[in-house]
């Protein structure tokens, strides 16, 4: 369902029906805008190309309260007064604009996508930024920034508030990034970031010479974004690189709490490849508000490099490490102790971490060891795809996070030494449902993609009925079940009084789900009526096909 760097109150978490489905809801009533929205839709239009007058909002702007800037941003991105946004951007009376805080509800989500272009009206009101602007925070998280957006905030946004004679000596810069990062005592990597930012800097001069943030001598200006992500097939991360070390001198810095990794094609056999790799970033980046870290198909010959260089994040809560070639194996020998001591002391240095993912890694055995290393109960555990034994899953019911877990991953398993006995996977699949009833705070449990026999579907219905009083959110997907086993489940769910929603599968196979295309409407709508006549008409039944669930991989990896 959610991913370890989702923020997530499992608490007020609602998925389900707002209303009663078989009720209609009267006709809405016609709303009439306020006079004071009706008056600042009057002054916004003013800067439009219709009266083109944009003097007249901003004067209105000195004289008028200064929460009356509110109404009229919100009153401007209703309208679409792109124009507005800007000038209004431009002499912000706040300290502080907090885009979620002014645009709440569930419209707003999407005015970043690139179609929308919201992201450039952003940028035009900070270029015409004048001196009676108070803003020295600008706060975009809580939206999905598109791509291009993100890399623009941290390429060009630093750069360019920075005065025309600070920006022109590259070499006070060059060195500036050199002494903040750590790399002195390297000079061919020094003479490389000076390429760059040589070239950089010229770029800007010639096609970006007109663009500027005004940032008055002595202010400043902080943007906060969610996160970024890092390829090594682009070149984002030797930007980010080089404002990152020169926010002591740049006027606005940028602050991110996640940052997202897949280097899977970026080998690491010394220090230099290191530092010309994307966790070069990590070395002149701010320790203090880094929260989310995601370092997917990292090689284990990395993890040596990046490891250290991340010890000093001591505020990160969540951390994923999926399909990271992570091999561990039960044993004494210095091959088998090595890896696996390397990652429990990784994770130990973390105390804040509450939200681990380690899907797609070999734990075969040495789960418990690995939870252990954990210093506070966690929140979220991702261990989908994972090899594991029945060992680990006992030590997983017995670990200290047991009782704390909210969400717990254990889709898609790969379960017993070896995987064709039958005999070790029906035990460990025994265990696996048996464990589950020591989880009572579970909030989202997801076990899609396993083979579970008729008699474990049976127990899960049990456990559900005894054990997960808190759950709201099942996901049994991609499994294998007889239509009554379908109708069993769901009825097993409907009788937990926080349950919302339920992710289940149909059909027993492909070719079942082409030949059979309508009715799987017809079962849904029999499980649905099942539920109405179980008091339940608030559980949301989401189907999901058979092809969607096998190739969940695939679509995620694209998503990146």
């Amino acid at each position: 369902m959610f991913r370890a760097l989702d923020y997530v109150n499992y608490t007020s978490l609602e998925l389900n029906h707002a209303r009663d489905p078989r009720v209609e809801e009267p006709p809405e009533l016609f709303e009439a805008p306020s006079l004071q929205e009706i008056c600042c839709d009057a002054l916004n239009d003013s800067t439009g190309i219709r009266v083109g007058f944009p003097q007249l909002l901003l004067d209105a702007l000195k004289v008028l309260p200064m929460h009356v800037a509110v109404t009229l941003f919100r009153v401007a991105v209703d309208k679409q007064q792109c124009s507005a946004i800007s000038h209004i951007i431009s002499v912000w009376p706040f300290k502080t604009l907090c885009l979620r805080e002014l645009l709440q509800g569930t419209g707003y989500h999407d005015i970043f996508q690139e179609e929308m272009g919201f992201d450039l009206v952003i940028l035009r009101g900070l270029l015409r930024r004048r001196k009676c602007c108070k803003m020295n925070c600008l706060d975009l998280r809580g939206f999905k920034l598109n791509k291009g957006f993100s890399m623009l905030i941290a390429q060009l946004w630093p750069l360019i508030s920075l005065p025309r004679r600070t920006l022109a000596d590259v070499k006070r810069l060059t060195q500036m990034v050199i002494d903040n990062a750590g790399l002195a005592h390297h000079k061919p990597i020094a003479s490389h970031i000076a390429t760059v930012l040589e070239h950089k800097v010229a770029t800007l001069m010639s096609r970006c010479k007109d663009f500027h943030i005004n940032i008055q001598k002595g202010q400043e200006l902080l943007v906060k974004i969610d996160s970024l992500q890092f390829t090594s097939t682009d070149s984002l991360f030797q930007d980010y690189f080089v404002a990152n070390c020169l926010r002591n001198v740049t006027p606005l810095k940028i602050q991110v709490s996640q940052l997202f990794f897949r280097t899977s094609a970026w080998t690491v056999q010394s220090d230099p490849d290191f530092i010309l790799s994307p966790y070069a970033v990590l070395n002149g980046h701010d320790t203090q508000f880094l929260e989310g870290l995601s370092l997917r198909q990292l090689d284990d010959g990395v993890f040596k490099y990046v490891a250290p260089t991340l010890y000093k994040f001591k505020n990160l809560q969540a951390i994923e490490l999926q399909d990271c070639n992570i091999y561990l194996q039960n044993g004494k020998t210095r091959s088998k102790t090595e890896v696996r001591k390397a990652l429990c002391n990784f994770l130990s240095e973390f105390p804040l971490l509450v939200r681990l993912d380690l899907s797609f890694n070999f734990l075969f055995g040495c789960l418990g060891e690995v939870l252990a290393s954990v210093s506070r109960p966690l929140q979220y555990l991702g261990l989908r795809g994972c090899d594991l034994n029945v060992s680990d899953l006992e030590a997983l019911a017995k670990s200290k996070h047991a009782a704390s877990l909210r969400e717990l991953n254990l889709s898609k398993l790969n379960l017993g030494a070896l995987h064709y006995y039958l005999e070790e996977r029906s035990q460990a699949m025994k265990t696996m449902v048996s464990i589950l009833q020591s989880f009572p705070r579970l909030a989202v449990l997801n076990l899609s993609q396993n083979n579970l026999p008729d008699v474990q579907v049976d127990r899960l219905c049990s456990v559900l009925r005894t054990s997960l009083k808190q759950l709201k959110v099942l996901d049994v997907a991609a499994i294998v079940m007889s239509p009554q086993h379908q109708v069993d489940i769901c009825l097993a769910c409907a009788s937990i009084p926080t349950f919302q929603k339920i992710c289940i599968t149909l059909v027993t196979s492909l070719v079942d789900e082409l030949n059979n295309w309508n009715g799987i409407e017809d079962v849904a709508n029999k499980i649905t009526r099942k539920l109405y006549a179980a008091g339940r008409w608030d559980v949301r039944l989401e189907t999901v096909l058979f092809s969607r669930a096998l190739f969940m991989d695939i679509v995620d990896d694209l998503q990146f």
